[in-house]
């Protein structure tokens, strides 16, 4: 497929892709020619023979490097560690490298833990007996 045939096939799957609401090039690539011709059915879109070829023959990180060109009219979403979004909200959150160091500096080695203790306290456990 020539880089000329590609070209003309980038408005048509410009269309399309906005006519699904800015869908990721994966989600897009399986659906771009039926969503297409669709469209070309109801008027929307004129898709020549070779329009149509380009669009079937299409690679999806093509498809990929060509929609980063493409302005998206949704706000792009900030990547933000889960604890800092919950920090937002109100919610005291602390990151688990510094809750182990707390959980770790509270132990004492030198005294035997209070489960252990109430395990201990308690007696040895009945053995199991299965009624045959």
């Amino acid at each position: 497929m020539s880089s000329q045939s590609r070209t003309r096939a980038l408005p048509a799957a410009q269309l399309v892709w906005e006519a699904l609401d800015y869908p990721c090039a994966e989600r897009l690539h399986p659906v771009l020619l039926s969503t297409a011709e669709r469209l070309a059915t109801h008027g929307e879109l004129f898709l020549t023979p070779e329009v149509r070829t380009a669009l079937a023959n299409i690679s999806r990180p093509t498809l990929e490097r060509r929609m980063r060109q493409w302005s998206s009219p949704k706000a792009k979403r900030k990547a933000r560690a889960p604890y800092q979004r919950l920090k937002e909200a109100g919610v005291l959150v602390k990151p688990a490298e510094l809750l182990r160091e707390e959980q770790l500096a509270s132990l004492n080695p030198l005294q035997p833990h209070r489960d252990l203790e109430r395990l201990l306290a308690q007696g040895p456990s009945l053995p199991c007996t299965r009624d045959a």
